[in-house]
């Protein structure tokens, strides 16, 4: 089984919008489908408390 993770670092609200842009990449290139974890500090947990 292959497995991918996603690793979203701290910096605040700063650090949010850019994991926003990380994230739409992802998406648009078909490979967020394929995330399976998501690790999250600080700003990164932000955003990664509201994903799925």
């Amino acid at each position: 089984m292959n497995r991918l993770g996603l690793a979203l670092s701290g910096g605040g609200f700063r650090a949010t919008l850019y994991h926003l842009g990380v994230v739409r990449y992802l998406r648009d290139a078909g490979i967020l489908s394929k995330v399976t974890h998501i690790n999250t500090v600080s700003g990164g947990s932000i955003l990664g408390g509201t994903s799925r």
